[in-house]
């Protein structure tokens, strides 16, 4: 696979390992390794011809195949709004996630054909749930160490069973 050519890209920002770029009026994050010797682009400012290795440009999706998000963040109807690039393997995890859910919907006889935004705000909505419960659950197993952590500094001071002792009178009063 030859490398590929980007034209009329703009870098406008760069980190140690990659550089921001502006292609067909998209931002993207392209590896500094990624880009081959014949580019025009290299550093913030540059203009002209991006030439990316083969083994990169592959990864990215198509741009009629990206996500759209509004000024706000919030997701726009098809063919509006500024696209999200996703990496195809991204973009694979993406239609993973929206399989499933839409696999949900169905098996709760709703409408399967949610389009890409409902998916994924479903998709967020059970990740931000799902760090709520592992938080929660933290939280718990610390209590219950704290807990244990009680009960032998009790049992130390007034005997073994001393715990079980309070908890028996406590129950019976």
């Amino acid at each position: 696979m030859p490398p590929a050519e980007y034209y009329e890209v703009v870098a406008t920002k760069d980190t140690e390992k990659a550089l921001l770029v502006t292609i067909d009026s998209e931002e993207c994050w392209i590896p500094k390794s990624a880009i081959h010797s014949d580019s025009e682009v290299f550093l913030v400012g540059d203009e002209g011809k991006l030439v990316l290795h083969s083994w990169f440009a592959g990864k990215l999706a198509p741009a009629d195949d990206q996500l759209s998000i509004t000024a706000d963040g919030r997701l726009a109807p098809l063919g509006e709004g500024k696209p999200i690039r996703l990496l195809l393997e991204q973009r694979k995890q993406f239609d993973a996630a929206a399989e499933k859910v839409r696999d949900q919907l169905a098996a709760k006889g709703l409408n399967r054909s949610a389009p890409d935004g409902r998916c994924l705000e479903i998709v967020c909505a059970a990740f931000t749930a799902s760090t709520e419960v592992l938080d929660l659950k933290q939280e718990l197993l610390e209590t219950s160490q704290r807990l244990h952590n009680l009960e032998a500094a009790v049992e130390a001071t007034l005997g073994e069973g001393a715990v079980a002792q309070c908890l028996e009178a406590w129950r019976t009063r």
